[in-house]
């Protein structure tokens, strides 16, 4: 089935939200500006003139592609541009099943877990927090870096109408919003980082990167290159970062980015004996002069910066982001962080009891619970305890109102913890705990 094209903005509009009457597309081979037709009928017998024109409402017509990606150019109605595309994904026409060869079943993509980055449309986010600090995780993957200056890294809604209008996806709900007052310092630098688990995964391979971004305040662009890390302990290999490097100029409107990279291969690398090597990609949004390698030349800057749909997969082009159910997702992300809370609460003491690890006392004897963790977990991980009805970290004795604190050493694996009491509780008391388990790269 011929592919119907699917437009970043489906009806054009001006940066200002209004409709683009009369507004124009034009469609050229991806990379360049030699024009390439798309067709007003499925069988693509009638191509439509180029650029094609919007009606009065700024809406276009039905546009079928022809094979191979597309650079889309909008402009308004005296052909100052709007905004520019590139690539669009076109039709695949490649598909041979007598050879085995498929390129889509039923019209429908093949299958799941095309793409290496894990929540890259931040629809997960167990910590609920707001990120001004090193290290932190606005959203689970994700965490933030920094040296210098100043950053504070939030999740933000996107509006069902600007999702349909920027991806083509009404289900797209999520940006990764960084805000920085980058450091003047030669060594200052403000990034978030994504790790790929298992540096051998995409090692010798081509790759494609993807993203959507924009700026919404200040001045500057984004970076972005890729690590490879061979892990700790023993006697491991020392990082080959700078692996892709580019900037791309950043608008007040979304754009879709990409970047083909060619990953090296590990042949003669020796990874640590802690099994934590990866490969990591790194989005860059202010660096000084000792990162320009990494960042195509990137320069100190105050900006707000705003990413969604984050893609990494194997080959040359890059395809349609893919949104996994939510579970599937959840359960991704689970393998490094989890947690006792319903998704939306943030951990916290005296957060409630949904949710919270249960256990009766005897009176005679300490007494515990083991908790099972949603899905294995990469390595063992750091339990941290909460009470749910109090200050503190301990038990809570609902029955009685009161608290019991928790061993200090809980025996924990990569499946399950076992959650311990310091002391005995009255007997038929029913106890309760929440927990946090990390086991992030």
């Amino acid at each position: 089935m011929t592919k119907r094209l699917l437009l970043p903005r489906s009806q054009a509009v001006g940066l200002d939200g209004r409709p683009l009457a009369g507004a124009k597309l034009y469609t050229y081979e991806t990379g360049t500006s030699t024009p390439k037709s798309v067709y007003s009928d499925a069988a693509r017998t009638v191509a439509h003139s180029n650029p094609v024109i919007a009606d009065s409402a700024g809406r276009f017509p039905a546009m079928f592609l022809g094979s191979g990606d597309y650079r889309t150019v909008l402009a308004d109605a005296d052909d100052v541009t709007v905004a520019t595309d590139d690539p669009v994904e076109g039709d695949v026409t490649t598909s041979d099943p007598a050879a085995g060869v498929f390129t889509s079943i039923n019209d429908g993509p093949i299958g799941g877990l095309r793409n290496y980055v894990v929540n890259g449309d931040f629809r997960v986010n167990q910590r609920r927090v707001t990120v001004t600090t090193t290290g932190g995780y606005p959203v689970d993957r994700w965490p933030v870096d920094f040296s210098g200056g100043t950053l504070t890294a939030q999740r933000q809604g996107l509006a069902a109408a600007d999702a349909a209008i920027i991806a083509g996806d009404e289900s797209a709900s999520w940006v990764l919003e960084l805000a920085v007052a980058g450091g003047a310092g030669a060594s200052d630098y403000a990034l978030a980082v994504h790790r790929i688990e298992d540096v051998r995964r995409l090692a010798g391979k081509t790759v494609t990167v993807s993203f959507y971004a924009r700026r919404t305040a200040g001045a500057g662009n984004l970076a972005m290159d890729l690590v490879q890390h061979f892990g700790t302990s023993g006697t491991p290999s020392s990082d080959i970062d700078s692996i892709g490097a580019t900037q791309f100029t950043l608008t007040s409107y979304f754009q879709r980015f990409s970047a083909t990279v060619e990953i090296p291969s590990i042949a003669g690398k020796t990874l640590g004996s802690d099994g934590n090597d990866y490969t990591a990609l790194s989005l860059w949004v202010s660096a000084g002069s000792s990162f320009s390698a990494r960042t195509g030349g990137l320069a100190p800057q105050t900006a707000t910066i705003q990413i969604m749909d984050v893609q990494i997969e194997i080959g040359p082009v890059a395809s349609t982001f893919e949104r996994r159910p939510f579970g599937v997702e959840l359960a991704l992300c689970q393998r490094y962080y989890c947690k006792t809370f319903p998704h939306d609460t943030a951990p916290a003491q005296n957060a409630g009891l949904a949710g919270a690890l249960v256990a009766s006392s005897s009176g005679t004897a300490g007494f515990g619970a083991t908790w099972t963790y949603p899905v294995e977990m990469r390595a063992v991980p750091t339990i941290t305890t909460y009470n749910p009805s109090a200050a503190g970290t301990g038990w809570r004795d609902v029955t009685n109102s009161t608290d019991q604190a928790p061993a200090p050493s809980n025996a924990t694996g990569t499946k399950h913890a076992d959650i311990l009491a310091a002391t005995s509780d009255a007997a038929t008391a029913y106890n309760y705990i929440h927990l946090t388990a990390e086991a992030e790269l």
